[in-house]
């Protein structure tokens, strides 16, 4: 089984439009980890080719290595299926980071402000010299970035039979 991967990029400058993924992945019986080696190819020949060069993708969005877990009782008895749907969402998805916000001036972390409610009624709440709305501070304001964008959409992968021979 491989995976095919339908995007188009030029890699070494030459244009392609599929790749052939192949999955090397270690795990022992009694283990509660596993660990994936994925070897991208140019085409299907390239990859049913005993003598085939595996391309080395200088793409961070193509995670070369991944260490995941692996429980039988949550993810099943069927390790090849869990390896593809692994190798399938790392390819697909965006890897981000979670920042909090700081005030460029002061460097001080910016919060969001929540509204102090009466708790009889649920209203808002007001200073009663000034007259005007009383907040608090709730929760760090965050921002979510993409470190490294997607290799793929999801719907870009396929997972195929290829035969040897």
């Amino acid at each position: 089984m491989a995976l095919l991967i339908d995007v188009s990029m030029n890699i070494y400058g030459i244009p392609t439009s599929q790749l052939y993924v192949r999955i090397k992945y270690t795990h022992e019986a009694r283990g509660s980890d596993i660990k994936l080696d994925l070897h991208p190819y140019f085409n299907k020949s390239a990859y049913t080719t005993e003598s085939a060069v595996r391309l080395r993708l200088e793409n961070p969005s193509f995670p070369r290595l991944i260490d995941e877990t692996y429980d039988r009782e949550v993810n099943g008895i069927d390790v090849l299926a869990h390896v593809h749907n692994i190798a399938i969402n790392k390819l697909s998805t965006d890897i981000t980071q979670i920042e909090t916000v700081r005030d460029p001036s002061t460097g001080e972390t910016i919060y969001i402000q929540d509204p102090v409610l009466d708790p009889s009624t649920g209203e808002q709440m007001t200073d009663p010299s000034t007259g005007e709305l009383l907040w608090q501070n709730g929760y760090p304001s965050t921002r979510i970035d993409i470190a490294i964008p997607k290799f793929c959409e999801f719907e870009d992968i396929t997972i195929v039979d290829v035969s040897f021979g």
